[in-house]
């Protein structure tokens, strides 16, 4: 192709480019390009995903309060959060194919960063997309603490309840209105070159469902991401369950100050997961990213392991705070070097695995932290935990970093030869617009 003065024409763009389709050859053209929607979109999934998270912890964070209402044993408060995960793990396998099908359905943000992203914002997208989910945990943590009152009044407690049903019921009906005025699935054009090489034919380039599991489990590097990842947040999810049984033991009557705590841990893991989405943009160290990010989440967690003893509640702050900065943070690295491991697998289908690993490890870590706890007490609890990271941290080491999407989008664009191009004098340039 000879580029000619209408042909510079269309380079006064503002956020889009042009790419060579590579099954048509260099004479069709199609458009990349992203679109200001993509931010309702993203937004409005991370309050769907808030709304969902914060009430997975309503009732483990004030544990005390509802033993003492309902008359229970502490593990069935524990069994109000996992039964989350339990739920999930049958559903993500359906939940996949119709994230990939159906236009209302959407549970990951690596997907939805895939479709509407361009390849320099992917990595943060998902980061904002985790972060949804974390700010749900946080409201969880600090609201049912705040709202519910612990006194001996029964009644009291009871109409605290009311109030917090009512109010987390009235959110979720307006985001639900919001979410089918304003969510699409997809934007008209793609946002990046990988995503143009398949629009046209989309469904004939992913593989079945089916096979594309085959191709996960199959694929060395992203089954050991699964098991170090779900390690890695089965440990977040124990230590959250029992944060209100941990913190009271040493300092009784502090169940805001236990809300807080967690909120700390969230509000940092928020912090982290931006931090970490703006190193992969910008640096492209899957690997390296992974594996630093999980060796500190060990580091945290032996620190938080030996100072909950101090006296000294403002030390549980922060190193609690030290904690989620890196546990937390390290969800959208995990997602985003799950998505590069498995291209050209859907983003859904790969994350929802890694979920599904999370909700595994979190039943067995919850369960076995609740009876080593309520046993033998928090330090051997929480040194198990420690060594479980210890071994996701040796198991991440192991990854090796074959980043498919990276690939895929460098092949996608295709080299400009020279011979293509003609020279075009400054008297040509005159009429151009700049």
């Amino acid at each position: 192709m000879t580029t000619t003065e209408t042909d510079l024409r269309p380079a006064r763009l503002t956020e889009s480019e042009y790419s060579v389709h590579p099954s048509t050859g260099p004479r069709k053209i199609e458009e990349i390009k992203v679109y200001k929607r993509r931010w309702i979109v993203l937004f409005l999934f991370v309050f769907y995903s808030g709304a969902n998270a914060a009430q997975w912890i309503q009732y483990s964070i004030i544990n005390n309060i509802i033993v003492k209402y309902y008359g229970i044993n502490d593990k069935w408060v524990d069994w109000t959060s996992m039964v989350y995960m339990i739920v999930y793990i049958p559903l993500i396998f359906p939940g996949s194919w119709f994230l990939d099908k159906m236009v209302c359905i959407l549970s990951l943000p690596a997907r939805i960063a895939a479709v509407w992203f361009g390849p320099h914002q992917v990595s943060s997208a998902c980061s904002v997309g985790v972060f949804g989910n974390q700010l749900g945990i946080a409201v969880g943590f600090v609201l049912p603490p705040i709202l519910v009152e612990n006194s001996d009044d029964l009644d009291k407690i009871g109409s605290d309840l009311l109030f917090m049903f009512y109010c987390f019921a009235g959110f979720t009906t307006v985001l639900m209105v919001l979410m089918i005025l304003f969510f699409k699935d997809k934007p008209p054009t793609p946002p990046n070159p990988k995503r143009s090489a398949t629009s046209s034919d989309e469904a004939a380039a992913q593989a079945p469902f089916m096979q594309s599991l085959k191709s996960l489990v199959l694929n060395r590097n992203y089954v050991l991401l699964l098991i170090s990842y779900g390690m890695n947040v089965g440990v977040f999810y124990a230590i959250s369950t029992l944060l209100n049984p941990v913190v009271l033991k040493y300092y009784p009557g502090h169940e805001v100050d236990t809300g807080r705590i967690g909120l700390s841990i969230v509000l940092a893991g928020m912090i982290g997961s931006v931090v970490c989405g703006i190193v992969l943009d910008q640096m492209r160290k899957f690997k390296e990213t992974t594996l630093a990010v999980y060796a500190f989440s060990m580091v945290g967690m032996w620190i938080f392991t030996f100072t909950l003893d101090t006296g000294h509640i403002a030390v549980v702050y922060v190193t609690a705070a030290l904690l989620g900065f890196f546990m937390t943070g390290y969800l959208p690295v995990g997602f985003e070097f799950a998505a590069e491991l498995t291209y050209p697998e859907p983003e859904g289908t790969s994350s929802g695995l890694l979920n599904a690993a999370a909700q595994i490890f979190g039943i067995g870590f919850t369960s076995l932290y609740s009876e080593v706890f309520y046993t033998y007490g928090d330090i051997p609890a929480d040194v198990i935990m420690s060594i479980m990271l210890v071994l996701g941290t040796l198991i991440t080491a192991l990854i090796k970093p074959d980043l498919r999407r990276q690939k895929a989008n460098r092949d996608a664009m295709p080299p400009v030869e020279t011979s293509d191009v003609s020279v075009i004098t400054s008297g040509k340039l005159d009429g151009i617009n700049p």
